[in-house]
This record gives structure tokens, sequence and C-alpha cells, in this order.
């Protein structure tokens, strides 16, 4: 089932984006020679709520899909950092939101056959504004709190966000 890599090496091996060419034997015996994949960090995708029910989103522009969307924090984690530290650190960055009870909701993959990255899914409980929010020189963040029972899924298009939504309803168990 799995696959033989026979060659691989970098494209492309930037900062912000590396990306891999392999040559693989299927276990048919196939032979695919051109076979491109994004290898990326982990990143994490924050449900935040404050003490009086209210989730704290992120509206800012998303040049790959040239959309300005409404989103759930969240972002790279750091290497050598720890997948909770990166949420922590990237709400905070983001919204000026920290503190708060976390749990985990899981990790998963958003595209496993074209990138190796991994979204670990935390939901932050009493979050409160702790500092004036501090986004990276990229991101115009506007910072929105929606009531969480009012928030659907489907408001968050096909995202990550959306699935976030589920998840935490889910532990909530609402």
């Amino acid at each position: 089932m799995e696959w033989t890599i026979l060659d691989s090496a970098y494209v492309l091996n930037e900062r912000w984006m590396k990306v891999r060419r392999d040559t693989c034997r299927l276990p048919s015996g196939l032979v695919i020679d051109d076979y491109f994949w994004l290898e990326a960090p982990d990143h994490t995708l924050v449900v935040p709520l404050t003490a009086t029910g209210e989730a704290v989103l992120t509206r800012q522009y998303k040049h790959a899909v040239r959309q300005v969307l409404l989103e759930f924090p969240g972002g790279i984690v750091d290497p050598g950092e720890d997948a909770l530290a990166g949420a922590k650190r990237e709400l905070l960055e983001e919204t000026g939101y920290g503190g708060g009870i976390w749990h985990s909701l899981g990790v998963f993959y958003p595209n496993p056959t074209k990138s190796s990255a991994r979204t670990h899914v935390y939901l932050a409980q009493d979050v409160e504004p702790k500092a004036e929010p501090h986004g990276d020189v990229t991101e115009e963040i506007e910072i929105i709190l929606k009531a969480w029972t009012s928030l659907e899924a489907e408001g968050f298009g096909v995202t990550g966000s959306a699935l976030a939504v589920g998840l935490a309803r889910r532990y909530l168990q609402i």
C-alpha cells in the first residue's frame, strides 16, 4: 500500500514554502517521476471563547484565495515550539486575547495528498484581552466578537474554521 521513494529533491526551498519533487514506485510497480508536494510546518487553529460566551474571530485578506475570510485565529508552529505554545502565541499576537482554560480538540491533515502540514485545533475558554494585537507585517486583522451560539459552520465556508466549530460544539456538547 505504501509508495517507495526512489528520489526526492527540493524544487523550491524558501522560508515560507518548500516544494519537493518525488519519484515514487507504487505497489503496482508504476513509477511516478513528478509527484510534487509541500513540505509544510504544523499550524494551529484556536476556538477562543470569552467568559460571556463570545467567540473571538479574525477577519482578514487571504491572498491565495483572493478573499477576505472570517476565521478563528491561528498560525504556524515555530521551529522548536510545541503546538499548544504556538496556539497561545498566535491567539495573543493576532487578537490580543489570552489566558483561559485550554483543551485539545485534535489534530488533522488539511491536505494529506499534497502537504505534510498538520492542524492542531484547540478550544480556549474564558479568554480575555491581555495585550494589543501585533500580527505579522502581512496581516491586517479585524477582530470580531460574535455570540458563540450564533455561529454555524456554514458561515465559514469550506475552511478549517468550519471543522473547528463542529469539534468545539461536540466537546462542549451543544
